[in-house]
């Protein structure tokens, strides 16, 4: 590729496309659809492919995942809020829920975090697995390994959208975002946490460490996120603390979630 054409992809993208001429599709919401039909289809395949038992029926498997995927939503919405944005929202409460701008078109919500979006999903899972008495190892191996699927589309996403993008450079790699040459970090986290994470999971998921396949998503996105947040750029209402990023110090926060999955995992196979 003409390295003139790289250094300004950005230009030549779009965060929408019409459809008919007159109904504007946003990537952002299709990447959210898509990530979670691949997570839906791809695993509900292996699941028949392999004659899991994962202890739910097909639309309670469905549900499930569908319950899950709207708590990742709510999460990731209610951390973004709390963590990232908390002075605008508290003076502007109605644009935690409302996907319109002024002139009332639509924008979607403007703000998610990760991090929100796995502790909320986390909880409601150690909840259904509980109460379902779901096999937790089988539903691990049937999803687990898709996720980053949905993990590499919504940075894409976020790509077409030319936000989240990185930190100033002078490298030959670097793309212009609002005039300045500037790391994509976007890309380099759509590489990392989704092919990458993707081909990891799908190695350990042949490996005896099987059964922690969720440790090892959040282990390895945690560690991925923390490298990219150096190239990435800060949020500008929020800055550095001492050097790190918001992004890095939940990152580093999710480390005890891990640990916590691992003693509820051991609690439950012994149930």
């Amino acid at each position: 590729m003409n390295l003139e054409i790289w250094n300004n992809l950005p230009s030549y993208v779009s965060s929408s496309f019409s459809l008919l001429g007159f109904f504007n599709i946003h990537f952002y919401s299709l990447a959210y659809i898509l990530g979670f039909l691949a997570v839906v289809i791809l695993s509900k395949k292996y699941i028949k492919d392999n004659k899991l038992e994962v202890g739910l029926s097909n639309k309670e498997y469905e549900d499930v995942l569908l319950n899950a995927f709207i708590m990742a939503v709510i999460g990731g919405r209610t951390f973004y809020v709390l963590f990232y944005n908390l002075d605008y929202f508290l003076a502007n409460p109605l644009q935690i829920i409302w996907p319109f701008n002024a002139l009332g078109e639509f924008t979607g919500l403007s703000g998610m975090s990760f991090h929100g979006g796995l502790f909320f999903t986390f909880v409601y899972l150690l909840y259904i697995v509980k109460k379902k008495r779901i096999n937790i190892t089988a539903f691990q191996e049937a999803f687990v390994p898709y996720i980053p699927i949905a993990f590499f589309l919504g940075r894409i996403a976020n790509f077409m959208n030319g936000e989240l993008y990185g930190r100033p450079t002078q490298s030959v790699i670097g793309m212009y975002f609002d005039g300045i040459l500037r790391h994509p970090s976007q890309l380099y986290e759509a590489f990392l946490e989704g092919i990458v994470l993707f081909l990891i999971l799908l190695f350990i998921r042949k490996s005896e460490f099987k059964n922690y396949l969720g440790v090892f998503l959040v282990a390895f996105y945690v560690l991925f996120r923390f490298i990219v947040e150096f190239f990435r750029e800060p949020d500008v209402q929020l800055g550095l603390f001492y050097g790190f990023s918001m992004g890095q110090i939940l990152s580093v926060l999710c480390i005890s979630l891990i640990g916590f999955f691992v003693y509820t995992k051991k609690a439950i196979d012994k149930n």
